[in-house]
């Protein structure tokens, strides 16, 4: 289903709404015909049945999607501050590094300099494809392996140096976070109960008995707004994939404050 985030994010939407109209069309149409070839007794009363079932399944439905809704958007909103956490830790380990003599300081913010640039240009697309890279790690194994190697040789050096591990195991850990995040997304068997209620609460509008045009009508503004919550949940789901994703902004930031005059 990943080839679903290559689309743009209104063509994502379009995708699933014309689904959901096509599936209530043709289903009005066969259970129309089913009904009308059952010869039915007691059309007024699976009306009434009908709607009573629709209005309390309606509920439960719009609490559910509605849920999902706000749960993803917090989920992308939560994967965001991630990143701006790894990209404010980075910037503060690069600053650390301040307090070692050279060549070891020009080394230290070079490499890490080379980690920013490399989770902009080599990571991040890799991410919008749903993978979870670590194509960085040598070059974090690196600065880990310049920093223990380190000896200091003043008391000010020492103070340093002590600084310069702990931001780096802050800097470590909120990486660590932000990989984590890549895999967060909706559990299927959630999405399943989604797509069932959506199939039972056009079924139960399939049921109505009203004329074709109202019929046809009032199914297709009911699944619409179905179909533009789902697609809005669907698109917004991965928060590292497709169109509306969170973006390598917060790293191209502190590379230009970096390396800025």
């Amino acid at each position: 289903m990943r080839w679903i985030y290559d689309l743009h994010s209104w063509q994502l939407m379009a995708l699933v709404a014309v689904f959901f109209l096509t599936v209530n069309l043709v289903g009005t149409l066969l259970v129309r015909w089913w009904k009308h070839t059952s010869r039915s007794n007691h059309p007024s009363e699976k009306m009434e049945v009908s709607s009573a079932f629709f209005e309390n399944h309606g509920v439960y439905l719009s609490i559910l999607v509605g849920l999902l809704a706000v749960g993803v958007y917090g989920n992308m909103t939560e994967s965001d501050d991630k990143v701006h956490a790894e990209a404010v830790a980075a910037s503060a380990l690069y600053r650390c590094f301040a307090v070692y003599p050279e060549p070891l300081q020009s080394t230290l913010e070079n490499q890490m300099l080379e980690y920013l640039r490399h989770v902009v240009e080599i990571e991040w697309p890799k991410q919008r494809t749903g993978e979870s890279p670590k194509t960085s790690q040598p070059i974090l194994q690196a600065i880990h392996g310049n920093l223990i190697r380190f000896e200091p040789t003043t008391r000010g050096q020492e103070i340093g140096h002590a600084e310069s591990l702990e931001a780096f195991r802050h800097f470590s850990e909120k990486r660590r976070e932000r990989l984590f995040a890549i895999e967060s997304s909706i559990e299927p068997l959630l999405w399943y109960v989604v797509i069932a209620g959506a199939v039972i609460n056009m079924v139960l509008v399939w049921l109505m008995d009203l004329d074709l045009g109202n019929h046809l009508l009032y199914g297709s503004i009911n699944v619409f707004f179905q179909a533009a919550l789902i697609g809005y949940i669907l698109a917004m789901d991965n928060p590292f994939m497709g169109e509306l994703s969170v973006d390598s902004q917060p790293y191209t930031n502190v590379l230009e404050e970096l390396t800025g005059p």
